[in-house]
């Protein structure tokens, strides 16, 4: 069965036999709509594993909780754009008068080798978009679709978030951060960007972070060397795996 694991988010580390087979199934399905690409625009959730609906729960309520913060939303390595394109769908929902609601999403598309020592299927796994102009191409339709097109919701910024996040706050001074989802687990671009935009972040906003405590990422260090962790309330969704967050007091 080939899952073209290359494509795939999950290194399988924690995965039962079951649950890749189940996966390749689902994929399966999913090619089996070849034909009837209306029917899979309109009825996803049954193409659609619990795991990635989970997901979109998480943003929503996430979301929630920034409702009525003022502020951008930014995410540090968009990847697929999963996460920038499903917090854009939830703003449009329920604040689309909210033009100030713009979300940016830092990529730099080259992505970076996560190496998991003793995993067969791949001990070494390239993270990075499976294509770079299908991302920007799901953004153009999605800030096509919404009710005010004429302003952008949706945007990327292209490039290593250390060279890229200083310039885009000068040309943007503007900038008012309500939420920072940090996702990456790498050591320099989220240290970049927890430093820059802390500063624009007002009190009630949030940090998401996507694998702290994770035996392979940074995180830890990443918050250890800016806010200190004793300085924050970390906190989680009873319904998510590695997913915490703090809101700023």
């Amino acid at each position: 069965m080939d899952l073209k694991k290359d494509n795939l988010n999950s290194d399988f580390r924690n995965y039962k036999q079951e649950e890749i087979e189940v996966l390749g199934d689902y994929i399966k399905f999913v090619e089996k709509h070849a034909s009837i690409p209306d029917v899979l625009l309109y009825n996803f959730p049954r193409v659609t594993r619990t795991q990635e609906i989970t997901k979109l729960f998480t943003l929503l309520d996430l979301y929630k909780k920034i409702e009525n913060v003022h502020g951008c939303i930014i995410e540090i390595g968009v990847l697929d754009a999963f996460n920038i394109i499903a917090l854009g769908h939830i703003s449009e929902i329920f604040e689309h008068r909210n033009y100030t609601r713009k979300i940016y999403g830092f990529e730099n598309f080259a992505g970076y080798v996560n190496r998991v020592e003793g995993v067969d299927l791949y001990p070494e796994k390239e993270c990075k978009p499976y294509s770079r102009d299908l991302v920007y191409e799901s953004v153009d339709l999605f800030n096509r679709s919404i009710t005010f097109n004429q302003m952008k919701k949706v945007e990327i910024v292209e490039g290593n978030v250390e060279d890229t996040i200083g310039p885009f706050l000068e040309e943007n001074p503007h900038i008012v951060c309500a939420m920072l989802v940090l996702h990456i687990s790498l050591y320099k671009p989220e240290l970049a960007a927890l430093k820059a935009l802390w500063p624009r972040m007002p009190k009630g906003a949030v940090v998401m972070m996507g694998s702290l405590g994770w035996d392979s990422s940074a995180a830890h260090q990443v918050l250890q060397d800016t806010l200190g962790i004793g300085n924050i309330r970390l906190e989680r969704l009873n319904y998510t795996t590695k997913l915490s967050y703090f809101v700023k007091e």
